[in-house]
């Protein structure tokens, strides 16, 4: 049995392969070939039905500047893929200013400048968020540290940790994982991300609160042919690799489809993120690492 993982580097000119992989086809193309964790079989009409090409329609007319393709692929993919889990490495090396941006003038032409890791990841999180939204799709973010909000004439609360952006008629299935997180809307996702990072990198917490989520309903999703996304969105190495592989080999064990996605291109980053998709012991499905 395959497990699907893939790890590359995240960048503005690769976001949309990156919205594909957040929100993957609930089938299979020639075109657009896929990794596969448990085998998924979807039942013929599930999306040719009424209600997904109403959804579909729906969706389309929020994200206008999407091909419909990909957003059919999307809509899609949310009876397959009923809940998505974001992990967001906010850690204090975050701040260096190796990142870039993409920013539109008046007339809509874009030109890339350069911005922090922090910037870059932000900007990509607001557009997953507001999809997430137009999709009426659950999806969770899970910072790596919890962080301040500044709120009214600068006053500062916990913001925590755990977020999650919840629609009244969601995919079937995403009630059965459970949820750490405080329900959250676009606007609040955008004042969580405009905080400072700062801390380490404790993936190896991070992934096994996600086992904890994702465990209980294991048995009910693969019944229902089923898989949880999660996405590991890092700049660097977790602050105990031993302890983090043997988190990462549990949670293959479940129905998942796992996505490392790589904020930086450090050579020694990189090599230990492509050694650790290479390794034998997670039985994992190697891709090639995008730059």
């Amino acid at each position: 049995m395959s497990r699907g993982f893939r790890v590359r580097c995240l960048g503005v000119r690769c976001f949309r392969t990156f919205m594909s992989t957040l929100y993957p086809p609930a089938y299979e193309s020639s075109a657009t070939p896929i990794v596969q964790g448990v085998p998924v079989q979807v039942a013929n009409g599930v999306t040719d039905s009424p209600a997904a090409n109403s959804s579909a329609e729906e969706a389309a007319g929020k994200l206008s500047n999407f091909p419909p393709g990909l957003v059919n692929a999307m809509v899609g993919s949310l009876r397959v893929f009923p809940v998505r889990f974001f992990v967001v490495d906010n850690s204090g090396s975050m701040q260096a200013t190796d990142g870039n941006r993409l920013i539109l003038d008046a007339q809509g032409r874009g030109r890339m400048v350069q911005a922090t890791r922090w910037e870059e990841l932000s900007d990509t999180v607001l557009q997953i968020g507001a999809m997430a939204h137009a999709l009426r799709a659950r999806l969770d973010f899970h910072l790596l540290n919890p962080r301040p909000v500044l709120h009214g004439r600068g006053r500062l609360e916990p913001a925590g940790q755990f977020f999650t952006m919840v629609h009244d008629g969601h995919s079937t299935g995403a009630e059965a994982v459970s949820s750490c997180g405080q329900p959250l809307d676009v606007q609040g996702l955008r004042q969580v991300m405009g905080t400072s990072p700062g801390g380490t990198t404790p993936l190896t917490e991070a992934v096994m609160q996600l086992v904890s989520l994702i465990e209980p309903a294991a048995a009910e999703l693969r019944a229902s042919g089923q898989q949880a996304v999660v996405v590991l969105a890092t700049d660097g190495m977790p602050n105990d690799p031993p302890s983090f592989l043997a988190a990462l080999q549990r949670l293959q064990l479940l129905p998942v489809w796992t996505v490392v996605r790589l904020c930086t291109d450090d050579d020694g980053v990189v090599r230990y993120w492509s050694e650790l998709d290479a390794s034998p012991t997670l039985t994992l499905t190697p891709t090639q690492t995008q730059t």
